[in-house]
């Protein structure tokens, strides 16, 4: 899909549900609560409520065990959005594992 291409505006996949599951199965109670509260506050802060697809998220990756954990907390804020309002933001991450990224 080109760059200025339209997004379409998704309903929450029916594996969204599944996956959510999963990844409460592997957090804490405290880390999925933190979670619940996480994603309430960005949806606060995200500019277009309305078409929830049109925001995007930007989560830095280096590849380490924090960057992971981080990726997988910021994956969960996304489906439980998902779940609670059908749809949800778009994800990028900007891996930077490479030596130009590491500091010197």
């Amino acid at each position: 899909m080109a760059i200025d291409s339209p997004m379409p505006t998704p309903l929450a996949a029916p594996d969204h549900a599944s996956a959510l599951q999963e990844l409460r199965t592997v957090l804490s109670a405290e880390n999925y609560e933190g979670a619940v509260r996480c994603a309430a506050r960005l949806y606060d802060a995200l500019p277009d409520k309305e078409q929830l697809v049109s925001n995007v998220v930007l989560v830095a990756y280096g590849g380490g065990k924090d960057s992971s954990y981080t990726l997988a907390f910021v994956r969960t804020m996304q489906l439980i959005l998902s779940q609670e309002h059908g749809a949800t933001f778009r994800m990028r991450v900007a891996a930077c594992g490479t030596r130009a990224c590491r500091r010197p």
